[in-house]
């Protein structure tokens, strides 16, 4: 699978099915923006409040969507939407067949602007999840710096110099994050030095 970032933020994202799976995609998808539509003739109760169509799944259900994802308890269901989908180049994903589909949901970890995400490519998605979770102080502590990182690294890259690289690579190295654990000052102004 070739690992991508992809902006849904305000894009329609449908998932059909209505039972644990689908409301997993369904908070997902949400937490990155999504304009979500569900499709079952059933819902869990604490299913999240999106637009909802309580209804047996149609072709029609997935017009106009960015991605679909097909989280029913049914194989027949499930590969319906696939060839729907597959015939209108709406990226799709099977819940109960990720080698079949255009993607997955990787276990992912967020602090600020920093995402974590693993993928043992449908594998094992518990072994994922473990890999993820990344100590949340880690995370906040990376997302400290970066700021201070994004600063500089935009000065670097509207100069041409040839030390570009190095320099970027000299603001990440154990060296400086060690410093950067113990002043963010100080590592900063390491930074200005090197510029």
């Amino acid at each position: 699978m070739f690992p991508i970032m992809l902006n849904i933020r305000g894009r329609k994202c449908t998932v059909a099915g209505g039972g644990n799976v689908a409301e997993r995609k369904v908070k997902t998808l949400l937490k990155y923006g999504a304009d979500v539509t569900a499709v079952s003739p059933v819902f869990k109760d604490g299913f999240p409040n999106v637009k909802r169509l309580e209804k047996e799944y149609s072709s029609s259900d997935i017009e106009n969507s960015f991605l679909v994802i097909a989280a029913t308890d049914n194989k027949e269901v499930n590969q319906t939407i696939y060839n729907d989908a597959k015939k209108r180049n709406i990226l799709v994903s099977l819940s109960d067949d990720t080698e079949h589909s255009d993607f997955i949901l990787p276990s992912s970890k967020n602090y600020d602007d920093i995402t974590i995400s693993v993928s043992t490519n449908g594998k094992s998605p518990a072994l994922a999840k473990k890999i993820s979770q990344i100590k949340s102080n880690d995370l906040e502590f990376y997302a400290s710096i970066l700021p201070i990182i994004e600063k500089y690294r935009s000065i670097l890259i509207s100069e041409s110099r040839d030390t570009k690289k190095e320099i970027l690579n000299f603001m990440v190295s154990d060296e400086m994050l060690e410093i950067a654990k113990e002043s963010l000052e100080l590592y900063e102004q390491k930074i200005k030095e090197k510029i």
